[in-house]
């Protein structure tokens, strides 16, 4: 009865139809500048990556000239930064190989003269230096297939677990501060029930990496 007392206008319906298509365009870019902002923090981390890098290969540097000058008191230590640093190595080889395949399985493209790399796009750098260009930053699907479906996330937990063990057993009980550092930075505890939002347990895995975006996913990794 209401709808034939007041029947819509067609100024009204078009006023209608404009708030559902801008309110369309308003959560596409949200969506735009999440998967921006993800690649602003990659981005910073690439870079802070390089700066830690750097002062390792000078850490490296300083306990190669100890050692020559004096075996006998660094060699102990010397041997520690080694086996941390092969580890470390193996690890971040395997964080690489991980997202490439994340990369290619989502569809990608090599950097090339015939195929420059476009402002507007995002990009990995593979472990052999070669540049893959992305072509769907915002991939929900392949992620969570590689990570989830077919337990990717899973085996990266154990690399990790394996990884931290490796470094703890590598310090001295006493260094108490030290241990819970690597312990904290190397966490794959299931997150906290969220009673908020159900109640619903999740894994570590689901939680970083199920239905997450491509780039998000790169970043976190």
């Amino acid at each position: 009865m209401a709808a034939k007392n007041c029947p819509v206008t067609p100024r009204q319906k078009m006023i209608n139809m404009m708030y559902i298509v801008l309110t369309a365009m308003l959560a596409l870019n949200v969506a735009a500048e999440v998967l921006e902002a993800f690649n602003v923090v990659d981005s910073s981390l690439i870079q802070t990556l390089k700066t830690v890098d750097m002062k390792n290969r000078q850490v490296y540097s300083a306990f190669d000239q100890a050692y020559a000058e004096n075996a006998a008191r660094v060699g102990e230590w010397k041997k520690k930064a080694d086996n941390v640093k092969v580890k470390t190595e193996e690890m971040i080889s395997y964080i690489y190989s991980l997202k490439e395949q994340l990369v290619r399985a989502s569809g990608s493209s090599p950097v090339t003269s015939d195929n420059p790399l476009k402002p507007d796009r995002s990009f990995l750098v593979t472990e052999s230096g070669d540049t893959l260009m992305l072509s769907k930053q915002d991939d929900l699907n392949s992620p969570s297939e590689i990570l989830i479906t077919q337990k990717g996330a899973t085996m990266l937990k154990e690399k990790i677990n394996e990884y931290r063990d490796e470094l703890v057993d590598l310090i001295k009980k006493e260094d108490e501060e030290l241990i819970e550092t690597v312990l904290s930075a190397l966490d794959t505890s299931d997150p906290p029930v969220n009673y908020r939002e159900g109640g619903e347990a999740k894994s570590w895995e689901s939680e970083y990496f199920l239905d997450k975006p491509l780039i998000a996913v790169l970043t976190l990794l």
